[in-house]
């Protein structure tokens, strides 16, 4: 069960994330960090390293997607 203090937190961090990129310019930047951060290749069967960074890059675009629809649904 999550704490009451967590889930303070979890709206507090969802409110400022959903308002800084609900914004047409925060709109726009957030397309460039998926062009950038969440699109094309992943996994680098060559090099585990190349794949663990770019995983943890989408790990930040998928945590910033997470937290705009964690905000909308609670609208």
């Amino acid at each position: 069960m999550i704490s009451d203090e967590v889930k303070r937190k979890l709206m507090i961090k969802a409110g400022l994330v959903h308002k800084v990129f609900s914004s047409p310019d925060g709109k726009q930047v957030f397309e460039f960090l998926k062009e950038q951060f969440d699109s094309g290749e992943l996994f680098s069967p060559d090099n585990p390293n190349l794949t663990n960074y770019r995983l943890g890059a989408r790990d930040v675009v998928v945590y910033i997607q997470q937290l705009i629809n964690h905000k909308e649904k609670t609208q």
